[in-house]
């Protein structure tokens, strides 16, 4: 490819599908970040994993991620890989809508899976822990269809918990806070990926100078969105939880590798698991 391929233009690949839905993923170039310096020039020394077994190991979710978030939503991981793969067929057919998304997280987690992985968020984290009551009431909430309680609370816990995770004062403003370079050097490049999409989705989701008919933190709070509370929305809000949860679970539980220069290349230390 000699010219430069905008989003939305047809892919190169003659699918008939725009670019971002297409192979804007497959053509993201995998670089490693190692923190050396070169010792002749004194540049950042980058290792391009683009063509290596780790890097085509991790099949971009770009074109799903950018379905999801043209239709104003996140594309969360709670589903099968069967209904992946089969989301995956409608993306490349054109038939794919946000309902098929919706219906397979409501397929895939049940009341049972959320206490389950609220305890082991509270196990591991005590922004968790410290809201446990309240989360629980919460999720029974929501599977009891109660959304106009359960959609307001989640909005109050999960900027709660990610004040208390990024250390975020009270009195400051609130912004999303997910690092991408934190899965970079632990060769996570779909994660990296995610968070760059994670980060916008709450933004969004809470950023302030919305219209009244638009879900948003304000809009829902301050009482001007009287229309708020759908199941879709109360299920946009407790997966966002969920993700949340997992992604600090996730980064606990994994470290970086290390990097230092040696004659002919660098070499690249696995972490202490």
């Amino acid at each position: 490819m000699n010219k430069k391929i905008n989003r939305n233009d047809p892919c190169h690949c003659g699918s008939g599908r725009k670019y971002k839905y297409c192979h804007l993923g497959a053509d993201k170039k995998r670089i490693l970040k190692t923190e050396l310096t070169c010792d002749h020039c004194n540049t950042n020394i980058d290792v391009d994993l683009t063509s290596s077994y780790i890097g085509k190991l991790q099949i971009s979710d770009i074109p799903m991620m950018n379905f999801c978030k043209d239709e104003g939503f996140y594309m969360f991981r709670a589903m099968s890989v069967y209904n992946y793969l089969e989301l995956m067929k409608k993306l490349e057919n054109n038939s794919l809508t946000k309902k098929d998304f919706y219906d397979n997280y409501k397929e895939f987690l049940t009341q049972e899976d959320c206490m389950a992985l609220l305890g082991n968020f509270c196990n591991e984290m005590e922004a968790f822990q410290s809201r446990q009551a309240i989360l629980s009431d919460t999720i029974g909430a929501h599977f009891n269809n109660e959304f106009t309680l359960s959609i307001p609370i989640f909005f109050i816990l999960i900027e709660g918990i990610l004040r208390q995770l990024w250390g975020i004062p009270d009195k400051d403003n609130f912004q999303p806070k997910f690092i991408k370079d934190t899965w970079n050097a632990r060769l996570l490049f779909n994660m990296e990926d995610r968070i760059g999409f994670l980060n916008g989705y709450i933004n969004s989701l809470y950023e302030g100078g919305k219209e009244s008919a638009v879900f948003s933190r304000n809009t829902v709070l301050h009482g001007i969105n009287k229309e708020y509370y759908t199941e879709e929305n109360s299920w946009s809000l407790l997966l966002l939880l969920c993700e949340i949860g997992y992604i600090k679970m996730l980064e606990k539980q994994t470290v970086p590798f290390t990097f230092e220069k040696v004659t002919g290349g660098i070499k690249m230390t696995l972490p202490d698991l």
